[in-house]
This record gives C-alpha cells, structure tokens and sequence, in this order.
C-alpha cells in the first residue's frame, strides 16, 4: 500500500492511500513515513493548520521516528549535539545528473537539494536529504533510504 501510494501520479489519490495507512495499518513500519508524507503535502500547499496536527500525531504516535522531531536542547547543551546533519544519496562530477536524481527524489515526496563542493579543484555535486538535528535520525533515515529505495546512504555534517 505505501508503494502504491508513493508511486501514484495522483497527489489526492496517493494521499488517500497515505491516510490509509495512518487509520489501517498504524503498527505497520510504513506508519510513520505516511505520516510524515501527510505532513510534507500538507505544508507544501500552505495548510499550516494541518500540517502542524500531523505532526503532533507524529510526534505522539512515533516518537522514536527518524520524521519526529526532538525538543529543543537546553541552551547549555554543548555545540557538538546542536550540529545538523543531512544524508547523502549521490555524488556526481555532472551537475546535471546531480540534479536528475534530486528531481527523481522531490517526485517521491523527499526534501532533496544538490550540495557542490570544490577539493584540489574539481568539483563534485552530491545530493543531500533533509536536515537532521541528531546524527541518530539521520543515520535511521539513511537506513531507510537503503532498505526503501535501494540508495547507498551515508549521514554528512553540514
């Protein structure tokens, strides 16, 4: 069911099946990732209002989910821990492919962006997913990235 909704053309459809999964299947280890995708459809054409209940519910229903966000860290929290990290799913010296494979993953729902970086002057764009404030969630969502799509994944520091 999460497939299909995650390769359904049809946003209204595939949100349908998102919820679907939410209501039905809310043990199933796609539970949180349909919800998270509720939540990123949601905020995306600016139901704010909604997108924040999503989230609550997220948050509440899967709190250990790599998509629920941790509180705060106390300001004396050291500088290590207040780090973000992102997943790298590909690097390419084309920046062109670099960008196929980030539209590839936007069609899919992912919050994806191309990183370029120049060393010993060559330049190389990697694609980067999400923003992670523990390398703990970052690295659970590379795993899933692996396990789900198939993506060799590693967590950077940005």
């Amino acid at each position: 069911l999460f497939l299909e909704a995650v390769c359904e053309e049809n946003a209204e459809k595939a949100l349908d099946r998102y919820q679907q999964i939410v209501d039905e299947h809310g043990r199933s280890p796609w539970a949180d990732d349909a919800l998270f995708r509720l939540y990123q459809y949601s905020y995306a054409v600016g139901a704010y209002r909604t997108a924040r209940s999503y989230m609550a519910q997220l948050e509440k229903a899967y709190p250990q989910s790599p998509y629920a966000p941790k509180k705060a860290a106390s300001p004396n929290a050291s500088t290590a821990e207040s780090k973000q990290y992102s997943v790298q799913v590909g690097a390419y010296s084309k920046e062109a492919d670099a960008t196929r494979q980030v539209n590839e993953l936007k069609k899919k729902g992912y919050t994806a962006h191309v990183q370029s970086k120049t060393v010993k002057g060559k330049t190389v764009h990697a694609v980067w997913l999400g923003i992670f404030p523990e390398y703990s969630k970052a690295q659970a969502f590379a795993k899933k990235m692996k396990e789900q799509q198939g993506l060799d994944a590693l967590v950077v520091r940005r």
